[in-house]
């Protein structure tokens, strides 16, 4: 399969709401990760679709489809920034880009999988206070810091039922 941005045509077949050069451009004034500037445009696009697929699952956006037919849930009608304006049926607002940008280069961080993040939880394995606090979470525990600020920029776009983690939806309110 072939990389594909979707540009808000609706494309059957596109696997990313952002394009490498925009990915590029966005790290570009940030620090970026280390793995991100030194990935090659193949992998570059591997983190943009893996990034694109998290976002797909973990966000719910206003507006429907535009048409049932597309691959991924932009673009979309009758769509708005949360006390924003009426956001056109033919974009992938650049917020989104960029949200789709940043994860990508977290997940370029070979230490970082998106993936399980749903099924985390925060469980701590164990806690003790003795002169001074230590706390050890469970290895499956949720890595909320590097999606804060993902949700953050996807805050304008959701639905009421915007963020799978009830949790981090809380957080944004």
């Amino acid at each position: 399969m072939a990389f594909e941005v979707e540009t808000g045509s609706g494309s059957v077949t596109a696997n990313s709401l952002c394009a490498v050069d925009v990915a590029v451009d966005y790290w570009s004034l940030r620090r970026a990760p280390a793995t991100w500037t030194a990935g090659t445009t193949a992998q570059q696009q591997v983190w943009l679709v893996e990034a694109t697929d998290y976002m797909e699952r973990r966000y719910r956006l206003s507006g429907k489809k535009k048409t049932s037919a597309q691959a991924l849930s932009i673009p979309r009608e009758g769509w708005a920034e949360r006390d924003g304006p009426t956001i056109a049926d033919n974009v992938v607002p650049l917020r989104i880009q960029y949200g789709t940008a940043y994860l990508a280069g977290v997940l370029s961080e070979a230490s970082f999988d998106a993936k399980p993040i749903a099924e985390r939880g925060g469980r701590i394995a164990s806690e003790s206070i003795s002169g001074a606090t230590s706390t050890t979470y469970m290895q499956d525990a949720a890595r909320e810091d590097a999606l804060l600020y993902l949700d953050g920029l996807m805050f304008p776009f959701l639905s009421d039922a915007g963020v799978q983690d009830t949790s981090a939806r809380d957080r944004m309110r």
